[in-house]
């Protein structure tokens, strides 16, 4: 498509005017950061596991982090969910 169409459909579509460079540097970036929060959080989970395929089989197989039903849910999401509501 190249760079000057991208700015303009971006600009109809947005009404902003961005630098696609720029956002793809953003991009990067914030892949990069979500990944290192991934491995943060993996291994709060096993700080055994070496991949975080690791950590994504472990929380599907391992039933101390399942959640069935309704209210199951509403229990693990209460302290969190219910306290931002105000309730």
């Amino acid at each position: 498509v190249g760079e000057e169409k991208y700015i303009q459909l971006v600009k109809s579509q947005t009404g902003l005017t961005i630098n696609p460079r720029e956002i793809y540097e953003w991009g990067l970036k914030e892949v990069e950061r979500i990944n290192q929060e991934m491995w943060e959080v993996g291994k709060l989970i096993d700080p055994n596991a070496t991949s975080l395929i690791e950590y994504r089989d472990i929380l599907n197989n391992d039933a101390k982090y399942q959640i069935e039903g309704k209210e199951q849910f509403k229990q693990w999401g209460h302290p969190v969910g219910c306290s931002e509501l105000g309730q």
